[in-house]
């Protein structure tokens, strides 16, 4: 059979392969729900036996595979689940453009049936690949199992609630930074959206889709750090364990906070840097720098990671060229489309809320105090002096291991709030580098570095999952007092009271923000007055103007914090709102419960 008969065999067949796919996902979805299974458990199963019905026709008929199939299914499902992923993100940004939802079925039925034709052949059933199963593979599965069962059905953290409220009400119409206030870019807005698109297509609620959002892109980004690890590398299982760890363990109570998605984003770059000579360059680097940009988009701070490892090539090399390697062109690249991006999408970020955030947002910080006891000063000490004694036994992977783990202490300063969640991507990146030091050193610190790994595993596990003593404490205090809100607001400085609260109640948000993030920085010009020339009178003129919008959607609930954290005086919102908004709220809004630190207010009549 010429070649151009073989292709043309090979297309007909991916082709009805697909189609006999998608039929049998329905029919066994519908077996599924008939013998009673409720209907996103279903749309699962529906779709696990779709996928094995591809993997063997494509296998067995498109690509001729004699062999046996276990060692190509990871790589399979690892492909399947990024098509997936990529037709996601086109109904993202097709339904960002305004255009119509038939324009996002002709994008995808454009790019995803023949970019998953060249990836099958070329990648997952290519025959000159080595297809024998990997242990780190089942290690990714695992992991990602494990994920998606714990989370599930948790407490979720209170700034991740709030972008999975704000998500939904984006996906329903609200327009981020005008009706939607938030001092943070939209990147993360944008990936989280994506979770409710994944948990929408299985019927799972907020929690739900989130867990097993994240725990997709744990398998994804661990079986990909698989194929970089080397296969000789002593004692291997147990380092990819040590890494898989790293992707979960410290981020217990910061499950799908910025820094948890940064790390699993950034983690085969990471692999790349510790066992390659040229990580940057050659095959790969420019697919690892793309996926990099993304974390490192997150946050400006995270521009520390790539540019002290930019500065040590350059330091190794003396030279300036290892900045301009292809990998490094790459994550810059992203940066820069992400910025031009934000400007042409959302153009208030940049013209309303950076210039409120120079002005007030300086008062979101810990005293110092917490900013040293949540860094776990102590193991920080402990490992940076293990990864000294022990990264020449490395090589160069070991330098660079240190070199990421001072990175991850650089953006925690440089931040300076001292929230516990941004040193996690710094521990995590310390119980990776205190794992390459475990199996390439000498036994006794190998002995060291073994013992620091146990204990920050011992340290989380402690440290449990997330809490939330002023959320959960409103819960019970609703309860008791027999009230279902439908709609929900709650004014106060910090996102801790409102969130994950709406989530609970099952509450619809009548609020703009997940909090009163203008307050902190402008009470004084209410308490103590101020110059009319103040900059920050307009940024309060604006945050009263944002609460009597909000008092205006009617919520039918109004919990009021009374306590700024770390003041002693009294936080009296009310003053703040100023006297039109707190008018409406003592006449429409009856004082039911009167916590330690809330007021609990009903509306008194049915909205207008």
């Amino acid at each position: 059979m010429n070649a151009s008969a073989k292709n043309l065999r090979q297309l007909s067949t991916f082709a009805s392969v697909g189609v006999a796919a998608t039929l049998t996902h329905l029919a066994a979805a519908w077996v599924a729900h008939s013998l009673g299974a409720a209907p996103h458990l279903a749309n699962l199963s529906g779709w696990f036996v779709a996928m094995l019905v591809s993997l063997m026709g494509r296998a067995r008929l498109t690509f001729r595979i004699d062999a046996a199939l276990s060692g190509y299914f990871p790589r399979f499902l690892m492909f399947s689940a990024l098509a997936y992923l990529v037709s996601a993100l086109v109904v993202t940004i097709t339904t960002r453009l305004g255009l119509p939802f038939a324009y996002s079925l002709v994008v995808i039925g454009l790019t995803v049936p023949p970019t998953s034709y060249l990836a099958q052949r070329y990648m997952v059933f290519d025959q000159s690949r080595e297809s024998g199963w990997d242990l780190g593979h089942l290690i990714a599965i695992a992991t990602s199992t494990v994920i998606y069962f714990a989370f599930r059905d948790a407490y979720v953290n209170h700034d991740v609630a709030w972008y999975l409220v704000a998500g939904r009400q984006w996906i329903e119409g609200a327009q981020l930074y005008s009706d939607l206030s938030e001092v943070n870019p939209p990147l993360a807005f944008y990936l989280i959206r994506a979770a409710l698109h994944f948990g929408d297509l299985f019927g799972l609620d907020p929690a739900a889709s989130l867990s097993a959002y994240v725990a997709l892109l744990t398998g994804l980004s661990l079986a990909w750090t698989v194929q970089i690890v080397p296969k000789d590398l002593a004692y291997r299982p147990a380092f990819l364990t040590v890494i898989a760890a790293a992707t979960t363990l410290p981020f217990f109570g910061h499950f799908g906070q910025r820094e948890h998605f940064m790390l699993l984003l950034i983690l085969p770059w990471v692999a790349s840097a510790l066992f390659d000579d040229r990580p940057f360059h050659g095959k790969g680097a420019v697919l690892r720098g793309l996926i990099a940009g993304i974390g490192i988009c997150l946050k400006p701070h995270f521009l520390i990671y790539p540019a002290m490892l930019a500065l040590f090539e350059v330091l190794r090399h003396q030279s300036l060229r290892p900045i301009l390697s292809p990998g490094n062109l790459a994550m810059g690249s992203v940066g820069l489309a992400y910025v031009l991006g934000v400007i042409a999408f959302h153009p208030e970020y940049f013209s309303i809320i950076v210039p409120d955030a120079r002005l007030v947002y300086g008062a979101y910080t810990l005293p110092f105090v917490y900013v040293i006891e949540n860094l776990r000063p102590w193991h920080v000490v402990l490992t940076g002096m293990t990864l000294a004694l022990g990264y020449r036994a490395a090589g160069v992977g070991g330098a660079r291991a240190l070199t990421l783990f001072v990175a991850g202490l650089g953006a925690y300063a440089l931040q300076g709030n001292g929230f516990t969640y941004h040193v996690a991507p710094a521990h995590a990146l310390a119980l990776i580098a205190l794992g390459l030091i475990a199996v390439t050193s000498l036994p006794r610190i190998a002995l060291a570095a073994t013992a620091m790994i146990a204990a920050f595993v011992y340290a989380f596990v402690e440290d449990g999952g997330y809490r939330n003593p002023l959320s959960s404490n409103l819960e019970t205090h609703l309860a008791v007092a027999d009230i279902q809100p439908e709609r929900l607001l709650v004014w106060s400085p910090s996102l801790l009271p409102a969130f994950p609260l709406v989530l609970e109640t099952g509450a619809e948000w009548s609020g703009h923000a997940a909090s009163l993030w203008l307050l902190p920085g402008t009470l004084d010009l209410v308490e103590e007055g101020g110059s009319e020339d103040d900059p920050r009178q307009a940024v309060l003129t604006r945050s009263r103007g944002q609460m009597a919008r909000d008092l205006a959607a009617c919520p039918d609930v109004l919990i009021i914090d009374r306590v700024l954290p770390f003041r002693a005086k009294p936080l009296d919102i009310l003053t703040y709102a100023g006297p039109k908004t707190a008018t409406e709220v003592t006449e429409n809004y009856g004082l039911i419960e009167q916590t330690p630190r809330f007021d609990i207010r009903v509306r008194k009549h049915p909205c207008p």
